[in-house]
C-alpha cells in the first residue's frame, strides 16, 4: 500500500467518471492514511447493475467498526 493517495478532478478524470456514469470524484490534497477517500464500485444483480461513488478509509486493514486497525499499519507512512 502506498503512503498517500491525491485524487485530481482534471479533464482526464471527468473523462472517467462520465464513461462510468458516475458523479466527479472529490479534489483534493494529499490523503495520507486513515483519511476519506472516495471510491467507485458497482453493485450487481441478476437483473441490473449499478455503479456508485462511495466514501472509504484510505487504510490497509480496517477493524469490523471500520477505524484503522494501526497493528497493521502501512508501511513507509508515517
Amino acid at each position: 500500500m502506498c503512503g498517500t493517495y491525491v485524487a485530481i478532478n482534471n479533464p482526464f478524470m471527468q473523462a472517467q467518471t462520465r464513461a462510468l456514469l458516475v458523479p466527479d470524484v472529490e479534489s483534493g490534497d494529499i490523503r495520507v492514511p486513515a483519511s476519506s477517500i472516495q471510491v467507485i464500485h458497482e453493485n450487481k444483480t441478476a437483473n441490473s447493475s449499478c455503479r456508485m461513488l462511495s466514501d472509504a478509509k484510505w487504510w490497509l486493514l480496517l477493524n469490523s467498526d471500520g477505524s484503522a486497525n494501526y497493528k497493521y499499519a502501512s508501511f513507509n507512512s508515517r
